[in-house]
């Protein structure tokens, strides 16, 4: 059985669509969903209608979390990358229907599935909580650790929106990447396919998809988003590095401008 997996949507539709289309032609069935929906992207209706159909197995991310809730916020932090942030978590609120709410509140941080000798279990950030970031960099004592912790021979994760596929314990852990918000400079769509034997063999196909980010970008704009949000999805970063793109700008512009040197300089020792 060819299986879709995929992460990190973050509102992000055309995305979405490339990595579903990619999938049907692939011949993947069941299509593997760990979470954060929402956050920054422009279609969280449209996302979080998409991701109901039938073939999907959904769980909830820390993202989506934050966005359910927000009507328990009765503040704003002062600086204004949290500004931003909570700005996505808002506005995304603020467009979904109730009935999406609800759906989201309905759906388990954490699931475990049996699929002939596999025992999976699918979490957005690691068998610890929903915000641990697992990476190839993970010091493997702690990979340890959550393989014990997991008790299965697999585990779906996102949050890091790095793909990978290592094991420890004997435990698989696999992340493919990214849908809708990459941020390691690529812009493209990252998703992957996983094929489980009865026998109890395990392989995993990982792809970055080009797909219409001009639009997402559009999208942003055109709904009154800062710009900000835009540019993470045109190029493939996240918010801090957008940020951090400003400040250094905003730095240069502030600096004396460099001495002019004279081009025909007088002669020396007259």
């Amino acid at each position: 059985m060819i299986i879709a997996v995929i992460a990190d949507i973050h509102a992000n539709l055309p995305a979405l669509r490339a990595v579903l289309k990619h999938a049907r032609a692939a011949g993947a069935g069941p299509i593997w969903n760990v979470g954060d929906h929402l956050g920054y992207g422009p279609f969280p209706s449209e996302v979080v209608d998409a991701i109901q159909k039938k073939r999907f197995v959904n769980i909830l991310g820390n993202y989506d979390a934050k966005v359910l809730r927000v009507p328990d916020n009765g503040h704003v932090r002062k600086t204004n990358r949290c500004k931003l942030r909570e700005l996505a978590f808002s506005w995304a609120y603020e467009n979904l229907t109730p009935a999406q709410r609800s759906y989201l509140q309905s759906l388990p941080a954490a699931l475990r599935l049996t699929l002939g000798p596999w025992r999976v279990l699918l979490v957005h950030g690691s068998p610890a909580s929903p915000t641990e970031h697992i990476s190839p960099s993970l010091p493997p004592d702690r990979l340890q650790e959550l393989a014990a912790l997991a008790e299965a021979d697999l585990v779906i994760c996102g949050h890091t929106h790095r793909p990978f596929l290592t094991q420890a314990g004997g435990t698989w852990f696999l992340n493919p990447g990214s849908v809708g918000r990459p941020d390691d400079r690529d812009p493209r769509s990252a998703y992957a396919l996983l094929t489980l034997t009865p026998s109890g063999a395990l392989s995993a196909r990982f792809f970055r998809l080009p797909y219409d980010c001009q639009k997402t970008a559009a999208a942003v704009q055109k709904k009154g988003l800062p710009p900000e949000f835009a540019q993470m999805f045109l190029q493939g970063c996240a918010l801090d590095d957008i940020l951090d793109q400003q400040s250094l700008s905003e730095q240069a512009a502030l600096l004396p401008p460099p001495p002019q040197s004279c081009p025909n300089p007088p002669p020396q020792g007259v």
